[in-house]
């Protein structure tokens, strides 16, 4: 289930796939980034921690991700989400629904031989990227960027890491 092996391995990104594809019950296209996804604003980052609190891993989706997230989550119209992506902000229903994307996404971290992992928070960004998020990437011992395509709404990018 991981591209590495250890207690810092990431999801493969056919494990995003079909895990995404299975919540929203609709087709989830990842494809893997061919050069880094930069992070800037506005975003949203997921915060996950071991049970100890201690930053585990990160998911960092970019405001258009996060907004077709959201509203195939509810099943809510894709002029919705494409309303939000044109202002660069997640509304309050959206963000509510991929805080509940971002909780299912923890299972992608927990596997056998590294601590269970939960989400902390959910951080959107609309005008700065986080000032813990630079610093906390700085610390990531794998890094996965992705393209991901959510099937009736659009398409946006997501970077998953793991940190030391």
């Amino acid at each position: 289930m991981s591209t590495t092996q250890g207690p810092n391995a990431l999801p493969s990104s056919k494990d995003v796939g079909t895990l995404l594809s299975q919540l929203l019950g609709r087709t989830v296209k990842v494809d893997w980034s061919t050069t880094a996804v930069p992070l800037k604003a506005p975003c949203v980052v997921g915060v996950y921690v071991t049970d100890e609190g201690a930053t585990a891993a990160l998911s960092v989706f970019d405001v258009a991700l996060a907004c077709h997230l959201g509203a195939a989550l509810s099943l809510m119209p894709a002029a919705v989400a494409n309303e939000s992506v044109r202002k660069g902000v997640l509304v309050d229903t959206l963000a509510d629904n991929l805080h509940e994307v971002a909780n299912v996404m923890a299972s992608l971290f927990n596997h056998d031989g590294a601590a269970h992992i939960k989400l902390r928070e959910v951080i959107a960004a609309p005008k700065v990227v986080p000032p813990m998020l630079p610093a906390t990437m700085g610390h990531a011992v794998a890094r996965l960027d992705l393209n991901l395509g959510v099937q009736g709404y659009g398409a946006g990018t997501l970077v998953l890491a793991r940190i030391a």
